[in-house]
């Protein structure tokens, strides 16, 4: 189907029909992160990001993801003269989300014999009084 705008060029709209879905059905995992990288996209490209697309973002997006995110939004403050508030904010919000460096927070690898040193590496030890 084909169309006219007001300058008079023709412009194609694209119709899809039921059978160009895919075959195969899609999880809820793969629509979650279809969604999020679609809507990263979409800030990446934006100079001034919607709000609602970030709150979505945040509401839905998987922990690998998480990173890829921060970076778009801290490429946007970096990039920019006076930068957003309500982004710094985020990008604050996003780190308190984040591991702490030091504590191990990542999976442990097969036939490690050495569970006992990451346990005692993880309580902090004090070594002061309470006078």
């Amino acid at each position: 189907m084909a169309c006219v705008d007001t300058s008079g060029q023709g412009y194609a709209i694209p119709v899809v029909g039921r059978d160009d879905a895919p075959e195969t059905a899609i999880t809820r995992d793969e629509a979650q992160a279809w969604f999020t990288r679609f809507l990263l996209r979409r800030v990446g490209r934006d100079e001034y990001p919607s709000t609602t697309q970030l709150d979505l973002i945040e509401k839905s997006i998987p922990r690998d993801l998480l990173d890829e995110y921060l970076r778009a939004l801290v490429d946007k403050v970096a990039h920019d003269r006076f930068p957003s508030v309500p982004l710094l904010r985020r990008i604050q919000h996003l780190i308190d989300c984040l591991p702490h460096t030091g504590h191990p927070h990542r999976p442990r690898r097969a036939g490690r014999d050495d569970t006992e040193q990451d346990t005692e590496q993880d309580v902090p030890t004090e070594t002061g009084s309470d006078e």
